[in-house]
């Protein structure tokens, strides 16, 4: 019996590497079609088969299909680590994938992925850190070019980099500062201006978006017309986005949402049950209730009548 199961095992083993080899010399020949099939046919035979994952990844690439080529990537993932020379590899994978992602967070998150098992790829490094800069992640992004600055053989382009990042947070900061200090003295146009321009020089400057998203769109939500409340509801998002339990900026961006209609009243609903859920006892807390209520029957009221 034992001696049955053994050649059993062998021979699937056999037929595993049979269809290997085969979907190996589809794959050289440009046949990705031929080599998905012959893959496939391989890790039902042998699950744990890296090579055929791997190739199965490789095939699904180069036909576009970014989402299936990632499952398998995960199932080679899952059942390998990789050797320093797959690590280059894979990286090279990695950067193709996000080359094709169709956003760039969405590129951020595969890179940042390939950076867990190759972090002194300079050509990752580089690809992330001009994506997150771009995205005003600043912060992130000095970390990728201080190692660039460690690995490069000429680290200039990297330091005049890193020194463009600082010069704008710095720039940021001192707006901040004069914004706060004009605050203080009642001068709420000018503080305005400034916060304006310290949240958007640094996106991810959390103090200078809420603060300017908070100023800005109380003035947006008085002002009452349908521009202005569209203006507030995009600067208090971005409050929220920075400083989500802040129960403040989610009743103000409720507030704004309402008087804005029919088209943001879910949104409303949304951050006026935020505010309950944040701190049921405060003193918003019977209020939100309330509109929550008023604003579900008006809510259903327009989607029976559409």
């Amino acid at each position: 019996m034992r001696r049955s199961l053994f050649s059993s095992c062998i021979l699937l083993i056999l037929i595993s590497c049979s269809h290997l080899k085969e979907a190996d010399r589809a794959y050289q020949d440009r046949d990705f079609d031929r080599t998905i099939a012959l893959c496939r046919t391989a890790v039902v035979k042998d699950s744990m088969d890296t090579d055929a994952w791997l190739l199965l990844h490789n095939a699904w690439l180069h036909t576009d299909s970014v989402r299936l080529s990632l499952q398998k990537m995960s199932c080679f993932r899952s059942i390998s680590s990789f050797s320093p020379g797959q690590s280059h590899d894979i990286t090279d994978l990695y950067l193709k994938h996000a080359d094709r992602a169709g956003s760039v967070e969405k590129s951020i998150s595969l890179l940042m992925e390939a950076e867990q098992f190759d972090s002194s790829n300079i050509q990752l490094l580089d690809t992330l850190s001009v994506l997150l800069s771009g995205q005003g992640r600043y912060s992130e992004s000095k970390i990728r070019l201080d190692r660039l600055i460690d690995l490069a053989r000429d680290p200039l382009p990297y330091m005049n980099r890193l020194n463009a990042i600082e010069n704008r947070q710095s720039y940021a900061k001192s707006e901040y500062e004069k914004g706060l200090k004009a605050m203080k003295t009642g001068k709420t146009r000018e503080a305005e201006e400034h916060l304006k321009k310290a949240a958007l020089t640094d996106p991810h400057f959390a103090e200078a978006v809420y603060e300017y998203g908070m100023l800005a769109g109380a003035r947006l939500y008085k002002a009452g017309d349908q521009e202005s409340l569209q203006e507030s509801v995009q600067v208090l998002r971005n409050a929220v986005r920075v400083m989500p339990d802040d129960i403040e900026a989610h009743y103000l961006l409720a507030k704004s949402c309402e008087r804005k209609g029919q088209s943001a009243l879910g949104e409303a609903i949304e951050h006026y049950q935020t505010v309950i859920d944040i701190a049921p006892g405060c003193r918003y807390a019977k209020t939100c209730k309330k509109k929550i209520q008023t604003l579900e029957k008006r809510k259903a009221f327009w989607e029976k009548g559409k």
